[in-house]
């Protein structure tokens, strides 16, 4: 008996997150009036905000290169406190998600500072021109940094 080849398979939530990948990059290409809502008082803390970043071809170093030297670019527009990123850490616990190649995090004093960083030229043209040609998708995370 011959076997036949199986068409792979893509589970339904790999297909669903590539969507809403889709969607969020066009989504930052177009600046919106204001991300996240700024009630004008100011967050107990700083704002963390974390991008990981799956390459369209995964582990190429070039690529992954080019990434990390666009966001270390970011660190110059207003309201920046600190950038900082960096490739995946291989792990072998259950628990960690390793399978990104670029992670970034940035700090911000306020929303409104990181609702600035978002709209900014600088940023949507990183964006444009730098993420999205070598991004397959990628991830945000944003939180209220309460310290200690």
């Amino acid at each position: 008996m011959s076997q036949r080849a199986r068409p792979s398979a893509r589970p339904a939530g790999l297909i669903v997150r590539r969507w809403l990948c889709a969607l969020t990059i066009i989504g930052l290409l177009s600046p919106p009036p204001a991300v996240f809502a700024d009630d004008g008082q100011s967050a107990a803390g700083e704002i963390v905000h974390v991008v990981l970043i799956w390459l369209k071809d995964p582990g190429n170093p070039r690529h992954r290169q080019q990434i990390i030297a666009a966001g270390r670019e970011l660190q110059e527009i207003p309201g920046v406190i600190e950038i900082r990123v960096g490739e995946s850490l291989a792990s072998e616990r259950d628990v960690v998600d390793d399978s990104f190649d670029v992670g970034m995090s940035m700090r911000f004093a306020s929303a409104a500072d990181m609702n600035s960083y978002l709209a900014n030229p600088a940023h949507l043209q990183a964006v444009r021109d730098k993420l999205a040609p070598l991004a397959d998708h990628y991830l945000v995370y944003d939180f209220v940094d309460l310290g200690e």
